[in-house]
């Protein structure tokens, strides 16, 4: 996928699906500086692993634009 296309993407689920997130209303879920928030994003929630994956595929892209490895 290209950059412009994974951008578009991040930027679309953020608006749909994160912005309405029900665990993040919860109260005492948010922990100062986000800690928490990345941790269940990152490790439980199937539209976090998706964005997840995004950065990496736009880590990887950009590496090979600059001739370097993964």
């Amino acid at each position: 996928m290209k950059r412009s296309e994974l951008l578009r993407s991040i930027d679309s689920i953020l608006k749909t699906k994160c912005a309405n997130c029900e665990l993040k209303r919860q109260p005492g879920f948010g922990w100062p500086g986000g800690s928490r928030v990345s941790l269940v994003c990152n490790n439980d929630c199937l539209i976090g692993k998706r964005l997840q994956d995004y950065g990496d595929q736009l880590i990887t892209n950009s590496l090979q634009r600059k001739g370097k490895s993964a």
